[in-house]
């Protein structure tokens, strides 16, 4: 087996990643063509695939946050208090 054929599939891209960290260190990820295809339809013009990343993992956050607190409010009066939000949204 001579040299390094082989290594990678032709499936996959191998792609620098700037993490900032607090000495801004460099990694180095490999990710499935159709993976990055998939990261660079939703990334924004202006941004970079550290700052989508960034953006990523910030949603998965608040979601596992909000999933985390889910069902620890009460409301004393839930008719009252969605009545008063749709009022709310007709006034904007």
């Amino acid at each position: 087996m001579g040299g390094l054929t082989g290594l990678h599939s032709p499936k996959t891209l191998n792609i620098c990643l700037n993490i900032c960290l607090n000495d801004y260190m460099v990694k180095t990820i490999t990710i499935k063509d159709n993976v990055y295809e998939q990261l660079k339809a939703i990334k924004k013009a202006d941004e970079s695939f550290s700052d989508l990343f960034e953006r990523l993992s910030a949603a998965k956050r608040s979601i596992e946050i909000l999933k985390s607190i889910s069902g620890t409010v009460e409301f004393k009066n839930k008719k009252a208090l969605l009545k008063d939000m749709e009022k709310r949204r007709d006034e904007w």
